[in-house]
């Protein structure tokens, strides 16, 4: 159970391919009020990669993995979908 005031938090998977639609689905859900974790806005240089994912998954309401066809073949996409089922 997250604290009162913590906002509702949506991790954006996406493949690098298509970072600029994860950006506009980012911007439109943080209209609405939520956060959101996008590697490009909230993955701190030098951090390493597996662990800051994890933990940002981890602490995230929602995971909503954006597929294309560059996307279905993305290990980071396969990663971050079994830390969200697991």
């Amino acid at each position: 159970m997250r604290p009162a005031l913590a906002k509702y938090r949506v991790f954006v998977s996406h493949s690098n391919a298509d970072a600029w639609i994860a950006q506009v689905i980012s911007d439109k859900i943080e209209l609405l009020g939520a956060e959101t974790w996008l590697d490009e806005n909230d993955l701190e240089g030098g951090a390493f990669l597996d662990d800051s994912i994890i933990k940002a998954i981890r602490s995230s309401d929602e995971l909503l993995v954006l597929i294309s066809h560059v996307s279905i073949s993305s290990h980071w996409i396969t990663l971050e979908i079994g830390v969200a089922l697991g």
